[in-house]
């Protein structure tokens, strides 16, 4: 076979070609991506435009801790395999509908129920993230193919910077969790899960996801819920001023400079203060924040396995907080963000062996 040589001037225009391809590509990257989120923080500046600000805020004004309400028909559960095996079994036994709002979707056996849920003719809805972090292609493939399936799936909208939500709507029940629907969730991870059949918990969280599925910029309100972006801060602040005895904390990050301080301040106060979170090695943005935070005699705990991406804050073992946040401005003040302030001795006590164990 003859040699095939390329001349010099083909040569240089094909290099020529391949160059702008690349910019082409990374200029796309960069619009779809990173300036994806640039614009998002340019549209929380006015997020309360089209929200009912004044109610949100008049009903802020009178939060504390009193008014939180001890959740019946409500439990906790820890990450496992037979978790997993739960929340399928949950889907199977679906009879109406299923709302389901996530950061990530890779997980095949739920993305399979969902399905089957679909084939038994409920009414099954998703708001997926588009642009996870560091991975913005991740849920592309799910998306795709549960849409081709004809379920009601969307991305998620613009009236936060990116949903981070982890919550399931399920007939008459909910789960809030701290977990992402993927396989390490279930066997490499540290995460919660709350089951409630709370009817005025289950309502809310059906009016969020249907706001959100829909982009309509409403916050629907109540004390035992706390939402980003619009008023986790808030309760966030409460529960740590009104600590007496302790504080204990799952952190997967810190870096949040105001709830910094405020554990700082409270530390200084003689609160014993505990946190569990993962080895520096695995975080990120964080050894400033854990040497303040070490500085003013708060002990920190570097667990390796279970990872840590639990996120969870208990006070004085009375009120406990399961939610997506993490301990960060944008993760508190410009994600959508769902948890649940509980009070219930009996969860308390179960999540509070578990936080021991993990101390240890």
């Amino acid at each position: 076979m003859p040699k095939i040589t390329l001349n010099k001037k083909y040569q240089k225009n094909l290099m020529i070609s391949i160059i702008v391809l690349l910019i082409a590509f990374f200029s796309w990257f960069f619009e779809d991506y990173i300036g994806f989120h640039n614009n998002q923080d340019n549209r929380i500046e006015s997020l309360y435009k089209n929200t009912d600000k004044a109610e949100i805020e008049d009903k802020l004004s009178g939060f504390s801790l009193d008014k939180i309400k001890e959740l019946k028909n409500t439990d906790l559960f820890v990450w496992n395999k037979d978790y997993l095996n739960n929340i399928v079994q949950k889907i199977d036994l679906a009879k109406n509908k299923i709302y389901l709002e996530t950061y990530i979707l890779t997980e095949k056996r739920i993305q399979k129920a969902l399905k089957k849920a679909y084939d038994r003719g409920l009414q099954v809805k998703i708001i997926l993230e588009k642009n996870v972090y560091k991975a913005p292609n991740l849920n592309n493939k799910v998306f795709y193919n549960l849409k081709d399936y004809w379920i009601d799936i969307t991305w998620a909208k613009n009236n936060y910077a990116l949903t981070h939500a982890k919550f399931f709507v399920i007939d008459d029940s909910a789960i809030i969790s701290t977990w992402n629907i993927s396989y390490s969730s279930f066997t490499k991870n540290r995460d919660f899960f709350i089951e409630t059949s709370d009817e005025n918990i289950v309502k809310i969280l059906e009016r969020i996801f249907e706001n959100d599925f829909e982009g309509i910029n409403k916050a629907p309100y109540k004390h035992e819920i706390a939402l980003s972006p619009v008023y986790s801060r808030i309760k966030l602040e409460e529960l740590i001023n009104n600590a007496k005895e302790n504080i204990n904390i799952y952190a997967q990050n810190f870096s949040d400079e105001k709830i910094i301080k405020l554990l700082v301040n409270k530390a200084n106060s003689w609160i014993k203060i505990n946190i569990i979170g993962p080895s520096l090695s695995q975080m990120e943005n964080n050894l400033e924040a854990y040497n303040a935070l070490k500085n003013a005699w708060i002990n920190i705990v570097e667990k390796t396995s279970p990872y840590i991406h639990a996120k969870a804050l208990v006070i004085d073992s009375k009120f406990l907080l399961i939610w997506s946040i993490n301990y960060s401005d944008y993760s508190i003040d410009k994600n959508r963000e769902v948890s649940l302030v509980i009070k219930n001795s009996e969860i308390i006590k179960k999540f509070n062996k578990i936080f021991e164990e993990d101390l240890k």
